[in-house]
């Protein structure tokens, strides 16, 4: 998903997490995660680029499927799997779930919306195919 679909995806997540909770600062954060999680593409784009070259050409390179290698490690069902674990076995604060959620928000929207199979999240199917893009189905991103 693009940029601006997060956005817009996580003004539901946000109005729901208040009402649920009663705090505007965990709905704000649940919000807020649910579209910073994209950040882990960064490590992916400097490596490939060699350095920094713009916020449009890093928007471009990931929409037009130009980065060559994908670990996105936070686009992991394995990870949220292994971190819902923890918050559910270990208990955890207000703020620690608030991220958790938007996290698995993110995800789940990323999941139903670009057409890259079902594969294609689970970190362990990417590690398999050596995080080589062109090894991954291609799809479509939601604009």
């Amino acid at each position: 998903m693009k940029l601006r679909a997060h956005v817009v995806a996580a003004l539901p997540l946000g109005g729901a997490y208040y009402w649920s909770e009663g705090s505007a600062a965990l709905a704000g954060l649940a919000a807020a995660a649910s579209v910073l999680v994209d950040v882990d593409h960064l490590p992916d784009y400097l490596w490939w680029r060699g350095g920094w070259r713009g916020l449009g050409d890093f928007f471009e390179s990931f929409y037009e499927q130009r980065v060559p290698r994908i670990l996105i490690v936070s686009h992991s069902w394995e990870l949220m799997a292994l971190a819902w674990g923890l918050i559910l076995a270990l208990g955890a604060p207000p703020w620690v779930k608030a991220l958790a959620v938007g996290w698995l928000y993110h995800l789940a929207w990323d999941q139903l919306c670009n057409a890259v199979g079902v594969g294609f999240y689970f970190l362990l199917y990417r590690a398999r195919l050596g995080f080589e893009r062109r090894l991954l189905k291609p799809g479509r991103q939601v604009r």
